[in-house]
This record gives structure tokens, C-alpha cells and sequence, in this order.
């Protein structure tokens, strides 16, 4: 910042994140209690395993029910219904990212999962309501009122540049 400073008449800065952080203070292996289930990977489920959420896909519904009924019951975690998907912006009507949605509590990893074997002492994209979740954005021009989420970033940085928003629909 000094140096730009030191050599434009105006300088504008922005640091923000994109998600805070909780830590650590458990795991569960999630891999097991579906692989308990007996259902065929591929032929009637497929997961993504990652750190704090399992996105599942079904092919027969039968598939579906039996997953359902295992994760309504662990305590470490908890299905996300679609009106709250749809509230933090990662519904899709096609299921395209999941068809059923298992998120963990918060500090809770899943260990395996795609993204390790190892838990981490810190970890993110657990619930947004959380506190340790929220991130930040600070800067030495003002930031509007309507930047409250992450997607809003990219419209403020073309803003300040001067650029044309390309998700504006021009007549």
C-alpha cells in the first residue's frame, strides 16, 4: 500500500476473505456408516465425501430411504432440507451438486474423506450462521450496504474499476 501510495494521487485497497474457521475438535468416519448400508456404489448411490459435508445422488429410491434413515440418526451432523439450501444459495433443481446434502457440526471432520485422511486442527464450510464462519472485507474507501455475500465481491471490484458487470442484462 506505501508504495502504491508513493506513487499514484489515489490509491483504493480491499482485503476480504472467503470464509472463516472452526476448529477441529472431532471427526467421523461417515465412509463406514454408509459402506454399513450395503448398497452398491454406482448402482445405487454415489457420494462426494468431503470434509465437513457428504453430497449423495441416488439411483433408486430404495437407496435413498436407507441413507436418509442412517444420517437422520448421527448425531455429528444433519440433512439439509431444501428451503435452507435454497437460504444460502446452493440449491439446484437438478441436483446437479447433490441430491441429499449431510452437513457436519460444526468443528466435526470427516476422516476419510476425498479431501484427506487426516483431520486438520482448523476447517471451514460448516453452517454460515455460524460465528466462526463469517468472513471479512475491510478496505480504506466505503463498502456498500449491499455486500453481504461472497458473490457480491466480484460486482464491488468491477465497480471500483470501472468495468461493466457482465451478469447485467442490457436492453
Amino acid at each position: 500500500i506505501a508504495a502504491a501510495e508513493a506513487n499514484y494521487r489515489e490509491v483504493s485497497w480491499f482485503v476480504f476473505t472467503d470464509h472463516g474457521m472452526h476448529n477441529v475438535t472431532g471427526t467421523h468416519d461417515l465412509m463406514t456408516d454408509i459402506a454399513a448400508l450395503g448398497l452398491r456404489w454406482n448402482r445405487d448411490y454415489a457420494a462426494f465425501y468431503d470434509a465437513t459435508m457428504v453430497r449423495f445422488w441416488f439411483f433408486n429410491e430404495a437407496a435413498r430411504a436407507a441413507v436418509a434413515r442412517r444420517l437422520e440418526h448421527l448425531p455429528q451432523g444433519r440433512i439439509l432440507a431444501d428451503d435452507e439450501l435454497k437460504r444460502h444459495g446452493v440449491w439446484f433443481e437438478d441436483g446437479q451438486y447433490g441430491e441429499l446434502v449431510f452437513l457436519m457440526n460444526p468443528g466435526i471432520q470427516i476422516i476419510p474423506s476425498f479431501m484427506g485422511t487426516k483431520p486438520c486442527q482448523g476447517m471451514h464450510g460448516y453452517d454460515p450462521a455460524e460465528p466462526d464462519s463469517l468472513a471479512a472485507i475491510s478496505s480504506n474507501r466505503p463498502i456498500p450496504a449491499s455486500v453481504v455475500k461472497i458473490q457480491h465481491i466480484h460486482r464491488l471490484m468491477l465497480a471500483e474499476l470501472g468495468l461493466p458487470n457482465p451478469e447485467r442484462k442490457t436492453p
